[in-house]
């Protein structure tokens, strides 16, 4: 121990008494941390000339040595050394239904990740001379998997996608077996879903040297990846030079835990043993500047470790490379971390953001208690093959070594995990600690809200708003509606007269109508009803973002469909599309936002006819258009209408939408929408509106008049202006970044949307059309902006 005085030591000593880690007391610690810091030395004479030996002995006698070496070190005599992927296809068949789910959502993750990420390869210019980097994938990489006692399909994933989404030739993986020969369902079928090329059920030091050299059953790979234990790591240093192997020394896992005493101290104790359990070699580190924090989570650490399931693992661990440290504060945590360089970082305190850029060598960094490094290991993405033994000062070749850095918006499963140690946090935390929050659905954390900006400004044309108000005689029968109106009763659940209002409104049955708050609301339901887990819609984008976020919302699958230069569904791929994947749902936005086009009534004629589910029409627009889809309902029972008074009738505010379809689809929302969903004053307004049809004509009217004028306007300007039958034009300003546009125009409080993010619009722009007054200012301060961003 290192500490002040010797007395001062033996009193930390009886103190800590009963702890499981080694404490070692740092504070005011001078001269060169790292002599101060233990670390179990890995190498030694013995395990390099063990290891020497074995990659000797498979290098001159092949799979004959690789059995040998099979039948001392893992119990088993085999005559086969390959297994037929045919199996990792029958253990995908096996395995239970959510771990399927587990290993396929990670397997996506994985995937997304490193095919999302920036490319290295590229393009270099100085002074007229050119140089072009090419990366070109290897012809064949060697994957190792630990195997034995424990289980890691996830590090299949982590080590097998990477190379195939490059483009390697072959994946070849190399896992030790179990007493029985075998190798787990679990780790057979994630190499399906991995893709693996090859399986050999050899594991050590001998599975490293047979991929290096080559044998009669394992042909030799180019490149190895993947961690192991000590004898593994050091079997690849063995080899480097013959194949290629990362400069990492990926062995036994390490974590190093700074905690204060702001977090639960059962997350921290549990993040300090899930580590250890790996077994032994790694280290078990918790760095804290809080007596009272190291107490508590020793102390846990102890209860926890007594009843694991993998209690002997852990024990060893702990035993040679478990520490508690005490340090002065967060800056000293921070350069013992360092120093160690560890796998896994965790910064489970207060602030951790504070303590990123006072990182310099750690594999992975994980901020706040409610981001575990098991995220990373598992479930987030990027690889969990690590830099271990401090190889992380030097992991690549470069001067800049990627790092990254992973935090989580929800509560871990403290409780969950706990529960396999035999203890309950809630028994652990001081009745005033505030219970964490449940956990939500992965696919609704991970997803962004549907939202406009909101910006204080004088003038706001980008949520495609009425600019006018609706008629006075219309806003005093509201006023009278709200006085007589009997608000201690529940409404029509049904929504019965203004079903049947509109229902004489656009000439159909009552049976046809179904009417929400809103066409959000109306979407929602359909999605409910005909969407769903193992479902899928079907989109052509660019188009309204809401229906893929809702679909998804729902757990339907949503399908992209193409439109053409002119944002016109391609009918000919969307037959093909249709045909090919059989859509639940088919989503046609008509006339379509952000782009303005109606489509044509022979296009949805023909989506209709092949389609084998919905063909939702959304016409929020659609008095501006030159037909309706309503033109159709008799002849196709799967078209669906939807429509809102949000636009044209001018009630915004009222959050009021509703659909036309065949009676069995207004059957299917309503048995899926909440009771009493829709108010008795939304009803009545509706109704009431409805009255109003020929102002709301007249309306629509001059707001075409008005459209014509900003096009005009536009098309005067150096820009790319698309046609609209909508109350809205998409342009997107020539040579000019449209982000400066965009800013610029708010600068001189005028606000239009941003739809550059959609597909196919990069640099596009939209505004709303407003009052006369509202599109004057627009264009004004449009030509100011462009002459100032131009420099004209």
């Amino acid at each position: 121990m290192v500490s002040k005085s010797a007395n001062s030591e033996q009193s930390r000593r009886d103190r800590y008494a009963a702890a499981v880690l080694h404490v070692l007391d740092l504070r005011q610690a001078a001269g060169d941390l790292r002599s101060l810091l233990p670390r179990p030395d890995l190498a030694g004479d013995g395990p390099v000339a063990e290891v020497r030996t074995i990659v000797a002995e498979v290098r001159a006698h092949g799979d004959s040595a690789l059995r040998e070496y099979t039948r001392r070190f893992d119990g088993v005599d085999l005559d086969d050394l390959s297994v037929p992927l045919d199996e990792t296809h029958a253990a995908l068949e096996r395995i239970a239904p959510e771990l399927r789910t587990a290993l396929t959502v990670a397997r996506d993750n994985i995937e997304a990740f490193y095919e999302g990420r920036p490319e290295p390869a590229g393009r270099y210019e100085r002074k007229g001379i050119f140089v072009d980097t090419l990366e070109i994938p290897v012809d064949r990489a060697g994957v190792y998997v630990p195997g034995g006692r424990a289980k890691y399909p996830s590090s299949v994933l982590m080590t097998a996608i990477p190379p195939k989404v490059a483009g390697v030739g072959a994946v070849a993986l190399c896992v030790p077996p179990g007493p029985d020969g075998k190798l787990p369902d679990e780790l057979l079928a994630a190499a399906a879903l991995a893709g693996v090329d090859e399986i050999y059920r050899v594991g050590g030091p001998q599975a490293i040297a047979a991929m290096a050299y080559g044998t009669k059953t394992i042909p030799k790979v180019d490149v190895i990846v993947g961690a192991g234990s000590r004898l593994v790591a050091l079997a690849k240093q063995e080899v480097r030079g013959v194949v290629g192997v990362p400069a990492a020394f990926a062995g036994p896992s390490e974590v190093v835990v700074i905690a204060d005493e702001t977090v639960p101290a059962a997350c921290a104790a549990i993040d300090v043993i899930v580590q250890a359990e790996h077994g032994p070699d790694g280290l078990s580190w918790l760095v804290t500047w809080s007596e009272t924090a190291l107490k508590e989570i020793n102390d846990l650490i102890g209860q926890f470790v007594a009843s694991a399931p993998r209690r002997a693992e852990i024990e060893s661990t702990l035993a040679a490379g478990g520490y508690a440290v005490l340090v002065d504060g967060p800056e000293q945590a921070m350069a013992v971390a360092n120093e160690i360089a560890p796998e896994h970082l965790e910064l489970c305190c207060a602030d951790p953001a504070s303590l990123v850029s006072m990182v310099r060598h750690a594999g992975a960094v994980f901020l706040g208690p409610w981001s575990p490094a098991s995220l990373g290991d598992y479930l987030a993405g990027p690889s969990h093959v690590l830099p271990t033994f401090g190889s992380r000062r030097a992991a690549t070749a470069s001067s800049m070594r990627p790092l990254t850095s992973r935090r989580s918006p929800r509560p871990k499963a403290c409780s969950r995990m706990q529960s396999r140690y035999g203890s309950d946090r809630s028994s652990t935390l001081p009745a005033s600690d505030r219970r964490p929050a449940p956990f939500a659905r992965q696919d609704v954390t991970l997803r962004e809200g549907y939202h406009s900006p909101q910006v204080e400004v004088d003038v706001r044309l980008n949520t495609n708003e009425c600019p006018e108000p609706p008629p006075e005689e219309y806003l005093a029968e509201l006023a009278e509606i709200a006085r007589h109106l009997d608000a201690n009763r529940y409404p029509d659940r049904q929504a019965s007269a203004l079903g049947t209002a509109l229902a004489d409104h656009h000439g159909v049955s009552p049976g046809q109508v179904f009417c929400a708050n809103g066409s959000n609301e109306v979407l929602q339901c359909l999605l409910l009803a005909f969407g769903g887990a193992g479902r899928t819609a079907l989109v052509f984008e660019p188009t309204y973002a809401l229906h893929s976020h809702i679909a998804r919302l729902t757990a339907t699958d949503v399908l992209t469909g193409e439109r053409d230069d002119r944002f016109a569904v391609d009918e000919k791929r969307a037959l093909e599309v249709i045909a090919e994947h059989r859509p639940d749902v088919v989503f046609l936005c008509s006339p379509n936002n952000p782009t303005g086009n109606s489509e044509p009534r022979a296009t949805v004629e023909a989506i209709a006819r092949a389609a084998p589910g919905l063909v939702v029409v959304d016409e929020a627009y659609a008095q501006f258009s030159p037909w309706s889809a309503t033109e159709l309902l008799e002849s196709f029972g799967n078209l669906v209408v939807v429509r809102t008074f949000s636009k044209t009738w001018a009630l915004a505010a009222l959050r009021l939408g509703y659909l036309l379809a065949d009676p069995k689809v207004v059957e299917a929302c309503s048995s899926v929408v909440l009771p009493y969903h829709l108010d008795s004053f939304k009803q009545e307004a509706g109704i009431a509106a409805l009255r109003y049809d020929q102002a709301m004509r007249e309306r629509v009217a001059r707001l075409a008049e008005e459209r014509g004028r900003v096009v005009a306007g536009l098309s005067a300007l150096l820009l790319d202006v698309w046609p609209s039958d909508a109350n809205f034009i998409l342009f997107r300003p020539r040579d000019v970044d449209s982000q400066r546009v965009w800013q610029g125009l708010v600068d001189r409080s005028v606000l239009i949307r941003d739809v550059s993010g959609f597909p196919k619009l990069e640099g596009c722009l939209r505004v709303t059309i407003g009052t006369p007054e509202e599109n004057t200012r627009f264009l004004q301060a449009l030509g100011d902006v462009l002459g100032e961003v131009s420099g004209h």
